[in-house]
């Protein structure tokens, strides 16, 4: 599970701040997800229980603009979909962030399903691992 989370970090040098926000939540760099935003998908950099960082090349929206957007994870055969609202709070020409806006319970709690997921698929992973050593 280590690989999985990403602390956050200040980068003054590219100003990709709007200010001194800081992160809460532990980043969870997990590759299959992506949001839908205005018809348009983004791929998901990394997200969190409070945000999302998303890969983007050219971004229609610009600071402290809310959005309305739809989370997209991939949970064994189905798709997890969570809608969501969000404020721009950074912006370069690589990344944009996203500060969701008031939790709901139920976000929250499927947010933790794909946690639950994750950290799951995670321990089986590595049994698997374990197991593969040791007959080899």
């Amino acid at each position: 599970m280590k690989h999985n989370i990403a602390r956050s970090y200040q980068d003054n040098t590219n100003q990709i701040f709007l200010s001194d926000e800081k992160r809460s939540d532990f980043r969870w760099t997990i590759n299959k997800c992506s949001c839908l935003i205005s018809g348009q998908s983004y791929p998901i950099f990394n997200w969190s229980m409070g945000g999302i960082q998303i890969d983007v090349s050219n971004f229609p929206y610009k600071l402290q603009d809310r959005i309305d957007l739809i989370l997209k994870f991939e949970l064994s055969i189905s798709i997890l979909d969570i809608p969501c609202r969000a404020k721009v709070v950074r912006k370069n020409s690589n990344h944009v962030g996203l500060k969701f806006e008031a939790t709901s319970k139920h976000r929250r709690e499927e947010l933790f399903r794909v946690v639950d997921y994750n950290v799951a698929n995670e321990f089986a992973l590595s049994q698997t691992m374990i197991i593969n050593r040791e007959n080899n």
